[in-house]
């Protein structure tokens, strides 16, 4: 039976190697996939990870912290930093834009006030000093000083 089943391959090698690689690449695709999928939940989390606050405060008319733009006063945030067991409480915004430099590109925005919650860490240039200012990743390709127009 082994022979048989030998002497069968070597007849139909080609369709065997075909069938190897075929596989191999639906195999390779299911893995590609399951990478992306994966990426979108790592991607909040890092986000969420970053800003390190423990809980939010939204409009009740949101349906929920990160999936809708629905505002609320700054000075929300004095009132939440009243509350007893608030070590500290800042207002905080995440949008999205497009932003032309060199080319197209599309940004994600978290709005802070400097030394609040969610402030970037700054590791090359400086930190924000005031209003009006920005971190700026390095693949946005502006530096230090320079203007960047955001939202017209």
């Amino acid at each position: 039976m082994l022979f048989a089943s030998l002497r069968d391959l070597q007849w139909r090698r080609r369709r065997f190697f075909i069938g190897v690689v075929a596989a191999g690449l639906v195999f390779a695709l299911a893995l590609v996939i399951t990478g992306i999928s994966q990426s979108f939940h790592n991607e909040v989390w890092r986000t969420i990870n970053t800003i390190d606050a423990d809980q939010w405060v939204v409009s009740q008319k949101a349906s929920g912290p990160f999936t809708a733009t629905t505002l609320l006063p700054a000075t929300y945030a004095a009132d939440v930093a009243r509350q007893p067991g608030v070590e500290k409480a800042s207002p905080l915004m995440l949008l999205r834009f497009s932003v032309h430099t060199s080319s197209l590109h599309y940004i994600g925005i978290v709005g802070v006030e400097p030394q609040g919650v969610g402030t970037p860490a700054v590791r090359d240039g400086r930190p924000l000093r005031g209003n009006g200012e920005i971190v700026a990743d390095k693949t946005l390709h502006v530096g230090v000083g320079k203007i960047l127009t955001i939202g017209g």
